[in-house]
């Protein structure tokens, strides 16, 4: 298994080392471990399009993945994702004020980790199917001195909704969107690996105040086919309505830390099956009301004498789902970061981090007709440490103990460990 999917890696390595070589050939002058990419400036180039407009980031993510014990089976995978990004600042490149334009498409493949870990939570979140895609493809648009904006396209909702910065840190797919929301809907919301058709208004009233909401189609791409790009429009797909108010108290008080608070909420519009109602003749019956809010807090929490940007950070985040529709009624995920905790490594990260998923009755309910006992909640934690060896190599070691995975009283508790690299090219 292992070989057949390295081997499946190896075109996307050979186009890395073509534009390694080319790069030497064009750049000899320069050392390759001082580009901030990997493949350089392209003989100048990357630069000057850059000042028209014009920017490219092609970013490749591999990790090893391995099951120690408990879980399903033990076992290793490796599997990697490729980001190829062009945003077009249209104002330069065209002098048409305020507009700008994303393209950003996906290569996926290798094993799933979850297939050996029984979790509900993905321990990597870069597990996909395998695929190239168009990933992301939308146009902004921009008024009042960028005080309000207006973008329409397909769109990643976790881009702008429900970020917490500190938690991007981490490997574990819960620190990127909670787990109550990510599991929500009829092929989940429009967020990796796979986005929809979305319309979103973002508004800065104060200077340390934002207010954004977006729609989207309710089924992103096709629940049947996760490869490619899938845009489709069908009866009962409905709309995903989110909204978020953000507030950056540091901006207000003049305060030496970072801060950032944040709610949220979100609602189907299209009715869905709940989990255990049925009708007179066993039939499920769909009801509106799939909805759920959350809210989080992220902070510097101290700052080295010398370099106030490096220190410990810390976050924590709270989300509800309506558990007539959703396994996970709550979620609960916190943790801290150090930047620049060893001396002459001021670009490196540690952390900590816990993401916890509760079950709701209806789904424990349903499980219990069919005579399946379930834990009450799904526990990971994380220990990280990210390694910037070169500025555009970056290297992971990732250690996660998940506690009831899948909430399975049949599966034991699982250890694994995640070694992740990233190269900017």
């Amino acid at each position: 298994m292992i070989q057949r999917q390295l081997k499946a890696t190896l075109a996307t390595w050979m186009l890395i080392l073509i534009s390694i070589s080319t790069s030497a050939a064009n750049e000899r002058n320069d050392m390759v471990f001082e580009h901030s990419v990997l493949t350089g400036d392209w003989a100048g180039w990357r630069t000057s399009a850059a000042e028209n407009g014009l920017e490219f980031e092609f970013v490749y993510t591999g990790e090893v993945f391995h099951n120690f014990a408990g879980g399903i089976s033990r076992g290793t995978e490796y599997l990697d994702n490729f980001d190829l990004i062009l945003a077009v600042d249209a104002e330069a490149l065209f002098a048409w004020p305020g507009a700008s334009f994303l393209l950003n498409g996906l290569g996926n493949h290798g094993g799933s980790p979850s297939t050996h870990v029984g979790d509900v939570q993905a321990v990597s979140n870069i597990d996909a199917a395998d695929t190239w895609k168009l990933y992301q493809a939308w146009y902004q648009q921009n008024f009042l001195n960028d005080r309000l904006s207006f973008l329409l396209g397909l769109h990643d909702l976790n881009s702008e909704f429900d970020v917490i910065e500190t938690a991007s840190l981490f490997i574990h797919s819960s620190h990127g969107m909670g787990a109550e929301l990510a599991q929500s809907g009829q092929n989940g919301p429009s967020i990796f690996p796979t986005t929809s058709l979305a319309a979103r208004v973002r508004g800065l009233p104060l200077e340390y105040l934002y207010i954004q909401s977006a729609v989207y189609d309710g089924v992103p791409g096709d629940p049947n086919d996760p490869k490619g790009t899938q845009i489709q429009f069908d009866d009962g797909d409905g709309l995903l309505v989110v909204g978020e108010i953000g507030f950056f108290p540091n901006k207000l008080n003049n305060r030496l830390y970072d801060a950032k608070l944040a709610v949220g909420g979100w609602a189907y519009t299209a009715k869905q099956e709940e989990l255990i109602i049925v009708n007179t003749t066993d039939v499920p019956v769909p009801y509106g009301g799939h909805a759920g809010v959350y809210g989080f807090i992220e902070s510097q929490l101290s700052s080295e004498r010398d370099a106030p940007e490096q220190g410990l950070f810390g976050f924590v985040r709270f989300g509800y789902a309506n558990a007539n529709f959703n396994q996970f009624k709550y979620y609960l995920g916190t943790g801290f970061t150090y930047a620049g905790l060893i001396p002459s490594r001021d670009e490196d990260q540690i952390g900590i981090a816990m993401a916890s998923a509760w079950n709701g009755k209806p789904f424990a309910a349903a499980n219990d007709i069919e005579n399946v006992i379930l834990e009450i909640a799904e526990v990971d934690i994380e220990f990280t440490y990210h390694l910037q060896l070169l500025p555009w190599l970056a290297l992971q070691p990732d250690f996660q103990w998940v506690i009831n995975p899948g909430t399975d009283t049949l599966l034991k508790d699982v250890f694994v460990t995640v070694l992740r690299w990233e190269v900017g090219l």
